[in-house]
């Protein structure tokens, strides 16, 4: 109907943990400027985000803002100063483990994930450069509404490498 065109699409089981998983198609409007991504339960029975989303909310919606920063770590440490809360991310997910972004990516500097780390910011890598990505705390009491900063140093995904790494990371944080 608005002439967008699919940029992605995360069939079932692409982007998935242990005990979460969903699937996604992200449209893209002609001129780029604005990009939707639609995301489903996939089709096993684990609970994921998707179906606490709509239990939360009774039905579909918009589940997040995205906005662009040119310095996400500029961006994000103004804003803490000034009392916005983000969603904690688990150090699991900044360490050597199996899922941490120092095993992920060993070519990051150490003071570069350390500064990613007490921002709370997340890293993903795709063939043409990286992305940058935080999320905030909800700005609606069912928790249903939440903004995102995003940087993207080249890079043209989504993040998709930081849902499977967050959620991984949130479960050895409750093991």
């Amino acid at each position: 109907v608005f002439d967008f065109r699919i940029l992605a699409d995360f069939p079932a089981g692409v982007i998935s943990s242990k005990y979460k998983s969903f699937q996604s198609t992200v449209v893209q409007s002609p001129n780029g400027r604005v990009t939707i991504p639609i995301n489903e339960q996939g089709p096993e029975e684990t609970q994921s985000h998707v179906t606490e989303y709509l239990d939360a909310n009774r039905g579909p919606g918009v589940q997040h803002m995205a906005f662009r920063s040119n310095n996400i770590i500029r961006t994000v440490s103004i804003l803490k100063r000034r009392g916005v809360k983000f969603l904690p991310i688990p150090q699991a997910y900044y360490e050597d483990s199996v899922v941490g972004l120092r095993a992920r990516f060993p070519d990051l500097a150490q003071n570069f994930v350390d500064t990613l780390a007490k921002l709370g910011i997340l890293f993903d890598r795709d063939p043409y450069g990286d992305l940058l990505q935080i999320f905030g705390d909800p700005i609606v009491d069912r928790g249903t509404v939440f903004p995102e900063i995003i940087e993207r140093r080249g890079g043209r995904g989504f993040g998709k490498g930081n849902f499977t790494a967050l959620f991984e990371a949130k479960e050895l944080e409750k093991e």
